[in-house]
């Protein structure tokens, strides 16, 4: 990246098909992998945040919320508005927001780039008619 003169990394960690990376605060999250083989640990991400500092990278991590979640619930499927309907995340859920909190309260220790990127798109919210609540 550096002989590109490329100074960001935009790391799109978690979309709808895996949660690979071990958050503290919500262990239970990374049960969205692809396989338990294929997770990043926090220190496996300090490793690659430390190894772009030292080439001058900084590197912006992004969680694409509430769309694009469908991972989530595999761990925690309180985070869905129902079982047929598992994305967008349940944004009527307080649980839903006190994940959200603890996941960027893990990536502040980790990620060291005043920004994150919370993704936003694509949030289909006609599938919220067919939730009770």
């Amino acid at each position: 990246m550096v002989y590109s003169k490329l100074n960001v990394l935009h790391w799109h960690i978690v979309d709808e098909q895996s949660f690979p990376l071990e958050i503290p605060s919500y262990p239970k999250l990374s049960n969205g992998a692809y396989s338990y083989s294929e997770k990043y640990t926090i220190n496996d991400a300090i490793h690659i945040v430390q190894y772009a500092e030292k080439r001058g990278v900084n590197v912006l991590a992004e969680i694409d919320v509430p769309g694009h979640a469908g991972s989530w619930g595999v761990g925690y499927p309180s985070l869905w508005p129902s079982a047929t309907c598992q994305q967008p995340l349940d944004v009527s859920n307080d649980f839903t927001f006190k994940v959200i909190d603890g996941i960027l309260s893990d990536f502040s220790k980790v990620f060291k780039f005043k920004f994150v990127h919370l993704g936003g798109d694509e949030v289909d919210t006609s599938k919220f008619v067919d939730v009770s609540q």
